[in-house]
Formats: structure tokens, C-alpha cells, sequence
């Protein structure tokens, strides 16, 4: 059989409950999906009309000499889900590779990074759109680093799935990896963050982050270098997006939350995957989440 990239992406965002295995199946997210179509995309041309096997597979993946062993690993797994969309089995194992531990912030980058986000929203020099630009900045900065959303599910975000309950808040997200919705708790100053861009941003959407079509979310890239930005600023030069999600998860583990609570607050499947944050020493666990405003809204923002 030859590789079907129309059924494969059916397959991904709308699977069977069981695999023929009688594993659960669950909807991929659209970044998985995107990952995937580029493998069996390489993989169909690798092909040239020959049809899909074991042994073809390994052949491909074999001829892959400047690819990591992590890079095979995620390959093959994005082959096996195309094999089981058209009702076949790769016969494949992944090869092994040690799992490094995920780049995170320190706790005094952490800090850094909030106040300088936090302080550029109270210039009295930039004017209304540099004054604007800064709150996109900060709002980033408390919502990603705050939260531990996904890229997607952060930008995706409704002005209604952020509420205050007293002086803290929830974060909904609707649909995230796997199609589950979450409900995620946050500091009361994230909150904040959201209300003060809302009040200050100049069109009005139904999107958090809304995109140049305020009837849209905003793409990934504005979100990309929005936080790029604000990290550059406090000297964090090799920052990418999914860092804020390991830092947030890093600072639970700190601050003494078990597996299972971090495990809800990221969406995991299994605990399993959430393990990787518990790794520091007890000498290390010496906080919470950082204080990250104050008390003080920022002065520019509070009088609009």
C-alpha cells in the first residue's frame, strides 16, 4: 500500500477511539500533525511509488547518516501512527538515546526576565504604541511563563477563559493537545497582566492575542518574538518558546508541588512524562513561583 497523506491527516485529526492494538487513540494537536505530515511527506518521496513495509521504512531511516538518534526516534513514531491509519503495523522499534534534561530558567532569570518586562511598561518616553508593545511583552511573558500553556493553546486563548476567582485566577484552555480541555490555577498577577492588556491594546477582539484580523488568533510568530524579545533584554540569548513551559514546570517542582498536581497543571497524559521536572535536589526546592508583580500595577496601564 502507498502512503495516503489525505487519509493520514483524517487519521490524525480524527481517529478511532482504539488502534488496532485496542490502544486509545486521541486527536493530535495541529503542531503534531504538521511534524508528522513532514516525515511521511519525505517518507512518500523516499518511496517513489513503492509501497510502505518494514523493510522500506528501515532502509529510509538507515539512510538518514546526519540525523541524531533522538531525530529517528521521532520519525519512526510519526510513521507508526501512518501505518495505523491505513491499518498496517511498522514492525520498528526506536532506536535508544539518552533523554536530557530540558533548558530551563533559573530562578533569577525568572525574576529578571518579570521585573524588566513588568519596568518597560511603566516608560514615560516611548509614547502609546511603544507603551502598547511593551504590554504585549509583559502580558507573554506572565501568561506563557505564568501558566505553562503550550505555544498553542496560549495563543488560542478567548478573553473569557481567563477569570479572577479572589486573588488568583483560572486559566481554560479549550481544546489543547489531544482535544482535552484543562482548567489551569494562576497567581492573581497574571490576571492582572491579561486586564491591563485588554484595557491598553487599540482593537478589540474576543482573542487574548488577537492576530491582524482581530476576528483571528494571532499566529506563532508574533508570540515568538514578542517573548524572544523580552528575553533578550535580560540577556537570555537562546530562548525558544517551549522553554517557558519547562520553567514553569521547573518552579512547581521547586516549590515542593508532586508529580501528579504539575502533571494536571501541563495537561500530561501520564506522570510519566512529567517526571523529567523533578530532577533537582532537595537544596534546590527552596521556593515557589516567584513573586512576579507586586502590588503595584504598572502605573501607565492601571490609568488607562
Amino acid at each position: 500500500m502507498k502512503p495516503d497523506l489525505a487519509r493520514f491527516t483524517q487519521w490524525m485529526r480524527f481517529p478511532p477511539d482504539v488502534d488496532m492494538l485496542g490502544r486509545t487513540v486521541r486527536a493530535k494537536g495541529e503542531g503534531t500533525i504538521k511534524q508528522y505530515l513532514y516525515t511521511a511527506g519525505r517518507y512518500a518521496e523516499f518511496l517513489a511509488g513503492r509501497d510502505m513495509s518494514t523493510e522500506t521504512t528501515r532502509e529510509w531511516i538507515d539512510g538518514l547518516t546526519g540525523n541524531s538518534a533522538r531525530s529517528k526516534a521521532h520519525h519512526i513514531e510519526a510513521l507508526k501512527a501512518l501505518f495505523f491509519a491505513h491499518d498496517m503495523r511498522l514492525g520498528l522499534g526506536k532506536p535508544k538515546f539518552t533523554e536530557s534534561l530540558p533548558r530551563v530558567l533559573s530562578e533569577d532569570e525568572l525574576t529578571r526576565l518579570i521585573a524588566d518586562a513588568r519596568e518597560r511598561t511603566r516608560s514615560t518616553d516611548i509614547g502609546a504604541y511603544g507603551l502598547e508593545r511593551a504590554a504585549w511583552r509583559y502580558v507573554l511573558v506572565m501568561v506563557f511563563f505564568g501558566s505553562g500553556v503550550r505555544k498553542d493553546e496560549g495563543r488560542k486563548l478567548r478573553v473569557e477563559d481567563v477569570v479572577r476567582d479572589g486573588n488568583e485566577g483560572t486559566i481554560h484552555v479549550r481544546e489543547g493537545k489531544g482535544g482535552d480541555d484543562r482548567y489551569i490555577a494562576v497567581e492573581g498577577e497574571v490576571v492582572d497582566a491579561v486586564d491591563d492588556w485588554l484595557a491598553i491594546r487599540r482593537i478589540k477582539s474576543p482573542w487574548i492575542f488577537a492576530g491582524r484580523d482581530a476576528s483571528k488568533p494571532a499566529s506563532r510568530h508574533p508570540i515568538e518574538v514578542g517573548l524572544t524579545q523580552a528575553c533578550r533584554y535580560v540577556g537570555i540569548r537562546d530562548f525558544h518558546v517551549h522553554m517557558a513551559r519547562h520553567s514553569y514546570a521547573t518552579a512547581l517542582a521547586r516549590g515542593d508541588a508532586d508529580a501528579e498536581a504539575i502533571r494536571v497543571q501541563l495537561g500530561h497524559k501520564s506522570v510519566t512524562t512529567t517526571q523529567k521536572y523533578l530532577h533537582l535536589t532537595l537544596s534546590e526546592r527552596r521556593g515557589h513561583l516567584p513573586s512576579v508583580v507586586g502590588t503595584t500595577r504598572p502605573k501607565q496601564l492601571k490609568e488607562k
